[in-house]
């Protein structure tokens, strides 16, 4: 601590981390830190590498000056990030040291979060795979539906997932299935609302993902469902509490009510997505497709439809009811899925649509 002390910044915070890599080094060998070992670097993390840091003038009994980073220093900080973590060192070690420096404890935890996004954008950029790797497991333990992973989406969306050019993006299931298997669910998240949005805003909580993100999203499906037929199983991953598909769900059945041209080029993209859907729900098990998801969806629809009807034409409610009854139907493939009493009860307030009277008449209930 007292030699990372004589630094200025940016030096201190290199110093930091290689403490803080060291550090994991002894832990590997001692076992799981103790709460004090872990609240001591912390405090490092804090003051040395998230904090403009610098020792005080004249000598003043050893205090510094400290300040939030500017936007030129966040980026210096990004920077060196990725050369550290991009290194030969220990694969284990360095995840261990990235899982404890963005660690959601301590101050300023959302400045702390908008830097690991910043870090995930610059890795996406230039293909950094070990880093999207290192995210993947950030991800996987603060689960994609939390604030914190929904923040992530949000600015990887807004950097890269929505920019024109996006060709090297479309391998990514292959390269970092981890990371991308939880980034579906946080984006599907992201506009769904199916873990945020609450009761009173299911009519309302959804909003349409930019054409951009639901081509890239279904490609990412696609390929990893692909992998999957073939064995490879690129997506084939756990995602805590949810599946890539689940939360997309949505994105397919609303999209018809938010377009009245068939012909254009977002309606074929979400045809697309919507066919992708429905193999990938009637391949899964029971277990990659959470009910509330289901659940959910019903609702979703049934408020939209109710609080709305006079907005949307014959032709888009008669196209989302078919969706919707397609996607119960490979739900229900081979017994996967039973409904519960109120689900189905939700169901026979829904408009009538062929489809859905045929997934009704295969309920028991």
């Amino acid at each position: 601590m007292d030699a990372i002390k004589k630094h200025e910044w940016p030096h201190c915070a290199e110093q930091s981390v290689k403490h803080i890599l060291s550090q994991c080094q002894m832990f590997s060998q001692t076992g799981v830190p103790s709460a004090a070992q872990l609240t001591s670097l912390i405090e490092v993390i804090d003051e040395f590498i998230f904090s403009w840091s610098s020792p005080a003038s004249g000598g003043r009994s050893g205090k510094r000056r400290t300040g939030r980073l500017t936007s030129i220093q966040q980026l210096t900080l990004v920077q060196m990030l990725a050369e550290f973590f991009s290194g030969d060192q220990d694969f284990n070690l360095l995840c261990s040291a990235f899982m404890i420096l963005f660690m959601v404890q301590g101050k300023d935890i959302e400045y702390k979060v908008n830097t690991l996004a910043s870090l995930l954008s610059y890795a996406l950029s230039v293909n950094a795979v070990v880093i999207l790797n290192f995210g993947g497991v950030w991800l996987t333990q603060q689960t994609p539906t939390s604030a914190h992973s929904l923040a992530i989406a949000r600015v990887l969306v807004s950097d890269w997932v929505s920019a024109p050019s996006q060709a090297h993006l479309h391998s990514l299931p292959a390269q970092s299935p981890l990371f991308t298997t939880n980034l579906l669910a946080s984006l599907g998240e992201l506009y769904s609302g199916v873990t945020s949005g609450g009761q009173s805003d299911l009519a309302t909580y959804y909003s349409p993902p930019p054409a951009q993100v639901t081509s890239l999203v279904t490609a990412w499906l696609r390929s990893g469902h692909e992998d999957t037929a073939s064995g490879h199983g690129s997506l084939n991953v756990p995602v805590p509490g949810t599946s890539p598909a689940a939360s997309l769900l949505p994105w397919s059945v609303f999209s018809p009510l938010d377009s009245e041209d068939k012909e254009d080029k977002r309606s074929s993209v979400d045809s697309l997505l919507h066919m992708t859907l429905v193999h990938i729900v009637m391949t899964s098990s029971s277990s990659q497709l959470p009910p509330k998801y289901l659940t959910h969806l019903t609702e979703s629809l049934l408020a939209r439809l109710t609080s709305s009807v006079e907005t949307y034409s014959p032709e888009q409610v008669e196209e989302a009811l078919d969706r919707y009854g397609q996607l119960m139907a490979a739900a229900m493939t081979g017994s996967k899925l039973k409904l519960d009493k109120d689900h189905v009860t939700q169901m026979k307030k829904l408009p009538e649509n062929r489809l859905v009277n045929i997934v009704l008449k295969r309920t028991s209930i």
